[in-house]
């Protein structure tokens, strides 16, 4: 099995010259349109045909004249190509050793107390005999993924491949993550991020996934001692889950990956969870448009019930608002209800006061976050007061674990030498295989999904 990965291996790489090859022969030799690269870094993508034009909707863009991708780079993203970049290999494994103080594995204590069959099986007979674990699990999780950026499959245990062709999707592939890596990313955002947190997670089995709907309940009535008694049926209707792909690209440079002291497996997990954790809440609030369709979340679902402020900026928003929105949602759902707003409104909100100038708030509530009796959360993918907009969602209220978030609970990882990765606010881009970077593509598929709309309501300006 090994042999035939060897040779599949060689023969896309082969592949892979001749195809450049072609590109570079067709294209000005300074080789600033990075022709024929296509990839996402950090965004969902999406695309719809105009004229000449190909667009990729929300973060995405993409033109057929130089097929440049344009992604906005996430911070943390742009701090580590800077420090590699600048050579400063010292800095990066600051920054890990800094975020692995902090992160715990599920029920093992610190990520130097991880143990797995997975790592053990890529290392030498010399380096097995090293007593402490956490050093085998760095050796092991490097070698892990040097293999897969250098498409070296001796490097990566046979048990880490999946097979995409079983699921129906020939686009897709790679290697899972090994248990102990993803199972601690998983119970990080489990405890961090908010979609996550609040939701309920609906393990998916396929491609797509239809669960019933109850649309209307069967209604019973009173009859006397020999009347007859009244028959109903319920109603139902579907409610489909579409997993879409997101992915992340963490970029690499040979002295990085060379480097015999640094953590990778603690650095993928430190970007991974800092940009799934943001995706997860922007797709959970604001949706997104991708290339299996759309992602409703908080502020595009149909069927919210919806209170509107009385003007079309946020800061119409009244007290008399926030009492009116708890009246939307019925009884049943105001046991796990709660505020979801970006700080800045929240601080709005504390800063309400009445006509002799007092607040309206306590100070206990304002220190505990509570509104009305209610937690409230806070969310930077929310928007912002500096956000204001005409017909726009901007508060919400009620049971979140009404929302599912179907997933198969499944993080993959692949080898993206040829993207490349694009500043939006300097204009810089980065090709990978221009800078001798490598870049190793973290992926999980999601969606979200309401089966009872009504149990959650927001606060929306008015269209004019």
């Amino acid at each position: 099995m090994l042999i035939l990965k060897y040779l599949k291996n060689r023969f896309v790489q082969f592949a892979m010259f001749i195809l450049l090859a072609a590109v570079c022969a067709s294209i000005d030799t300074n080789l600033g349109g990075a022709a024929g690269i296509i990839m996402a870094t950090g965004a969902a993508v999406a695309s719809t045909k105009k004229d000449n034009e190909t667009k990729v909707e929300t973060e995405v863009e993409l033109t057929s004249e130089s097929e440049k991708v344009e992604i906005p780079m996430t911070p943390a993203i742009k701090e580590l190509i800077n420090l590699m970049k600048d050579g400063v290999v010292d800095g990066v494994k600051e920054v890990v050793n800094n975020f692995k103080k902090n992160l715990k594995l599920p029920g093992e204590g610190g990520l130097d107390n991880a143990r797995s069959e997975v790592y053990e099986k890529v290392l030498t007979e010399k380096e097995k005999s090293i007593q402490n674990s956490g050093e085998r699990r760095r050796l092991g999780m490097n070698r892990i993924i040097r293999g897969i950026l250098n498409n070296n499959p001796d490097w990566v245990p046979d048990e880490l491949y999946t097979n995409a062709v079983e699921e129906g999707d020939t686009a897709k592939g790679g290697t899972l993550l090994p248990a102990p890596m993803a199972n601690t990313i998983v119970a990080n955002l489990a405890d961090n991020n908010i979609a996550t947190r609040e939701t309920e997670r609906w393990p998916l089995s396929s491609r797509t996934y239809k669960v019933p709907k109850l649309l209307a309940n069967a209604t019973g009535g009173w009859r006397g001692e020999k009347g007859r008694a009244r028959v109903d049926s319920p109603s139902f209707g579907d409610v489909t889950f579409t997993p879409h792909d997101y992915a992340l690209i963490i970029p690499f440079t040979e002295e990085i990956l060379s480097d015999v002291d640094m953590d990778l497996e603690a650095l993928v997990m430190m970007f991974t969870l800092k940009d799934f954790d943001r995706a997860r809440d922007a797709a959970f609030l604001r949706g997104a448009t991708t290339a299996d369709g759309t992602i409703y979340g908080l502020y595009n679902r149909a069927g919210l019930t919806e209170k509107f402020v009385n003007g079309t900026n946020f800061a119409d928003l009244d007290y008399d608002d926030i009492i009116d929105l708890p009246a939307a949602i019925e009884a049943q759902n105001l046991v796990n209800a709660k505020w979801l707003m970006h700080r800045t409104i929240w601080a709005m909100i504390k800063k309400m006061k009445d006509d002799q100038g007092r607040y309206l708030l306590s100070s206990e509530e304002r220190k505990s976050q509570q509104l009305e009796g209610f937690p409230v959360i806070l969310s930077e993918q929310a928007y912002s007061t500096g956000e204001s907009a005409v017909s726009r969602r901007f508060v919400t209220f009620g049971n979140y674990k009404e929302v599912k978030r179907g997933s198969r609970n499944e993080i993959h990882m692949s080898e993206s030498n040829q993207a490349s990765i694009v500043d939006q606010a300097t204009g810089e881009t980065i090709h990978l295989w221009q800078q001798k970077m490598k870049g190793l593509m973290i992926s999980e598929k999601y969606d979200f999904q309401q089966f009872f709309p009504n149990a959650i309501a927001a606060l929306k300006t008015k269209a004019a």
